[in-house]
């Protein structure tokens, strides 16, 4: 539980550290456009690993598709 933890708050803080290079290296004019960009990239590679996830276990069943899962990251 404290490993998954530490995961999640890491993840956070690479989550905010790339929110802010983001809105720090972007021009004023083009910063809504580049958020948005950002926004569908970030829904749509979630939605992608989500459904990478279900077919492998579809696929290979629940515990190999978790197995083969975490070691691929």
């Amino acid at each position: 539980m404290l490993s998954l933890l530490c995961v999640g708050a890491m993840d956070m803080v690479s989550v905010v550290v790339r929110g802010t290079l983001v809105q720090l290296a972007t021009p004023d004019e083009m910063r809504g456009r580049v958020n948005a960009v950002e926004m569908i990239f970030i829904g749509a590679s979630n939605e992608v690993g989500q459904f990478e996830s279900g077919l492998t276990a579809q696929w290979l069943g629940a515990v190999p598709a978790v197995v083969l899962g975490a070691s691929e990251r």
